[in-house]
């Protein structure tokens, strides 16, 4: 239980605060953060979307294809999946699947989806002993390895090895298709399903009075801090959220009264969104049945045919009464204030940068 004293500071803060950090090993980094100032409810709403969007859209660079190019004197040919190549402890699927767990860090951190592949490789000509993550070559400065202590495979005696790695950019969850993990190609092996950035997120809501304080809990690999892979978060949110916004254009959009007229009303309301109307059906207005399914029968469908509509037009519709149009009108403007609501939102989470992450000991999150 969390102790909602005047001595914690970030109790009267109104934006996100990390409030705890800890490097629990090289492929092992925890971050705790919290969101106080929340009206009941809001804590669920965001902790769910927020743990939905680090879990499955998360990405960071993985071991993507393998090709072993010699091994021990057998070349691609002579390989498969289950293969056991003598000097070799492992088979080529435990090495596979041993590689896959390999982290990376790019060192250009939240740029621009990486669409490329990275190559590095290995090369023992004689070697004997454990082959480790410190033993692959990159031909790039972009990565770096996270755990240089890694295990790959060992040499139980010398022989040659010599390993061609590509690495690419992966995240999300995990479906049907893509199994199987390892797929078998005419020239190496293909691994469908690397390690995550984001290995567990955990959120908890606790109140006091009528406020709420949204807690989120983050573990990583090591490819990303949590603070790294919380900004990478807001920022798609940001992303996810903007098609749906208003663009106000420099001035605060005005509320309609409800005995405005709808032609009025189609001149100030919901035509300043990205269109975001066409795709509101008429259903999710909190309409009567009455006049949802007059409006459905005259080939209104959305929010967008409705505004389109005059009012003496409305009024030709079989079943209009004069008392729907007030009905109509509050519906309308209530959509509304969601939208500004939802574009307070988008505005609160395209400020976030990493200043807005305020530590508790001022020390940072590394």
């Amino acid at each position: 239980m969390e102790n909602f004293t005047n001595g914690n500071n970030w109790s009267r803060e109104n934006r996100w605060v990390c409030i705890e950090s800890q490097v629990q090993g090289p492929r092992n980094y925890y971050g705790r953060f919290v969101l106080p100032g929340l009206k009941r409810g809001e804590g669920n709403t965001l902790g769910f979307m927020i743990r939905q969007i680090l879990l499955a859209q998360i990405k960071g660079p993985t071991i993507a294809h393998v090709k072993f190019a010699e091994i021990n004197g057998l070349f691609p040919k002579d390989l498969h999946e289950f293969s056991t190549i003598p000097g070799v402890q492992e088979s080529i699927h435990q090495i596979l699947m041993n590689l896959k767990q390999i982290v990376f860090k790019e060192k250009i951190v939240f740029k621009a989806e990486t669409k490329g592949t990275y190559l590095a490789h290995i090369f023992r000509p004689n070697g004997y002993g454990k082959v480790t993550a410190k033993d692959i070559l990159q031909h790039t400065p972009f990565i770096t390895i996270v755990d240089p202590d890694q295990y790959i495979l060992n040499l139980t005696q010398p022989c040659s090895l010599f390993i061609q790695l590509e690495i690419g950019t992966k995240g999300g969850y995990y479906t049907v298709n893509s199994w199987p993990i390892i797929k078998a190609e005419q020239e190496g092996f293909r691994i469908t399903i690397g390690g995550l950035p984001v290995e567990k997120v955990h959120f908890s809501v606790m109140e006091k009075g009528d406020e709420e304080f949204l807690f989120v809990e983050i573990w990583t690999n090591g490819s990303l801090t949590p603070k790294e892979a919380f900004l990478e978060a807001s920022k798609h949110c940001s992303r996810l959220l903007f098609p749906f916004m208003l663009e106000l254009k420099g001035r605060e959009m005005e509320l309609i009264e409800s005995h405005e007229t709808l032609d009025e009303f189609e001149k100030q309301s919901i035509h300043k969104t990205f269109n975001i109307e066409k795709y509101i059906g008429v259903d999710q207005l909190g309409l009567s049945s009455r006049i949802y399914t007059y409006l459905i029968r005259a080939h209104i469908y959305t929010a967008w045919d409705l505004s389109k509509i005059s009012l003496s037009d409305l009024s030709k519709i079989d079943g209009f009464l004069l008392e729907d149009a007030f009905e109509i009108t509050k519906a309308q403007q209530s959509l509304t204030n969601k939208l500004v609501i939802a574009e307070n939102f988008k505005r609160t989470l395209e400020e976030m940068n990493f200043k807005d992450f305020k530590d508790e000991d001022d020390s940072g999150v590394e």
